[in-house]
């Protein structure tokens, strides 16, 4: 795989993804009722009796604002290739930030589907909130992997002037952030270790807040 992409790749790849984006929630949508059919999807469109406890139109409305921002970046990939790959590292934590937002919807839908008695959860309420996680988590990985290794030119067999020291300071800094991401995976685990020998006390605090949910 080459290290930097152009800006019709990156377009390319945002376009494709949020394609399957909107088809898996088009797919849960019409999955979410005692069967599989596209009669499901009209149904859930009566925007009109819409009701957050039991409508899951909602995901495919979080879907669209996750590509929004996913074909936004590609766009802007696109269009002005050369130094947008600064651009996309500096909006990185923004993005990430967002789409930490967006994820968190899936388990907040969840309670929301518990607070009607007469729910029963479909095949496609799963689906929906499963991809609204992954998805969310996708985006960021391509925005972190792919639009901040754009380059002007990205397949050239010999290097423009000036890029193989572009390319040496790209490397510098992604050996930089996995150093730190070692870093924050050594406390991490040190947390889990503590956690681990106090787990009597999380293991309670859990309990409580699983009980004040379900009430």
């Amino acid at each position: 795989m080459s290290s930097f992409y152009s800006g019709s790749q990156a377009l390319s790849i945002a376009l494709f993804f949020s394609g399957l984006d909107v088809a898996v929630n088009m797919f849960g949508l019409a999955w979410n009722g005692q069967y599989f059919t596209v009669d499901n999807i009209k149904h859930w469109f009566d925007l009109p009796n819409y009701k957050f406890t039991t409508n899951p139109i909602d995901f495919l409305a979080i879907a669209l604002l996750r590509d929004c921002v996913l074909i936004g970046g590609g766009l802007a990939a696109w269009t002005s290739p050369s130094g947008f790959s600064d651009v996309a590292k500096k909006a990185s934590n923004i993005v990430f930030a967002a789409m930490l937002i967006i994820l968190a919807f899936a388990p907040s839908k969840l309670l929301a589907f518990y607070e009607d008695d007469k729910l029963k959860l479909a095949v496609g309420d799963w689906i929906l909130m499963i991809w609204c996680i992954f998805a969310s988590l996708a985006v960021q990985v391509v925005w972190t992997n792919v639009y901040t290794r754009v380059s002007e030119r990205a397949n050239t067999i010999e290097p423009l002037f000036g890029e193989i020291g572009y390319e040496e300071r790209v490397l510098e800094e992604e050996a930089e952030k996995a150093a730190k991401q070692r870093e924050t995976f050594v406390l991490l685990f040190r947390l889990l270790g503590y956690m681990a020998r106090e787990w009597k006390y999380y293991g309670m605090a859990f309990t409580f807040l699983l009980c004040y949910s379900l009430s």
